[in-house]
C-alpha cells in the first residue's frame, strides 16, 4: 500500500502548466513540520506535490503561498541524469487536498459579525452585545 496523508503550508505560489494533451498539471512545495524538535527548533520537511486534472484547476483557482492544507496521495520516486550525474526525486502524487483554515485566520481581516479585535491587545474578543448563533 502506498498512501501518504499530511498537513502543511504551501511554500510558494503553485506552478500550473498544461500537458501536451491539454490537461492541467499543478506543482507546489508543502512545508510539513515533524513531530519532534531538535534543540528546541521545529524540524520541517519540504515535499514536492504534483496534481493533475480537476485537482490542478482547484490549485490554480484557490491555493496560494502560506495556505495551510491537508493532502492525501501516494509517494512516487524517480530519477534523471543531468551533466552525467544521476539525481533522484520524490513527489507526492495528490489525490485529495482540502483547506485546513479559514481565509480570515491567515490575515488581519475578519468578516465575522460576532468577533472583533481589542484595540489595546489586538486579541480577538467576542462582542458581548451580539446575539451568538449557538
Amino acid at each position: 500500500m502506498n498512501k501518504w496523508i499530511g498537513i502543511g503550508r504551501i511554500c510558494s505560489d503553485p506552478e500550473v502548466r498544461t500537458s501536451q494533451d491539454g490537461k492541467p498539471i499543478a506543482k507546489y512545495r508543502l512545508a510539513v513540520n515533524r513531530a519532534f524538535k531538535r534543540e528546541g527548533q521545529d524540524e520541517t520537511d519540504y515535499l514536492s506535490c504534483v496534481v493533475f486534472g480537476k485537482g490542478a484547476e482547484f490549485v490554480q483557482n484557490y491555493l496560494s503561498k502560506g495556505m495551510k492544507i491537508a493532502v492525501e496521495g501516494s509517494i512516487r520516486t524517480g530519477s534523471y541524469e543531468k551533466d552525467g550525474v544521476k539525481h533522484y526525486t520524490t513527489d507526492i502524487m495528490v489525490d485529495r487536498q482540502e483547506f485546513c483554515e479559514s481565509k480570515n485566520s491567515r490575515g488581519d481581516a475578519d468578516d465575522s459579525a460576532f468577533v472583533k479585535r481589542d484595540a489595546g491587545t489586538g486579541f480577538k474578543v467576542v462582542d458581548s452585545d451580539s446575539d451568538l448563533p449557538f
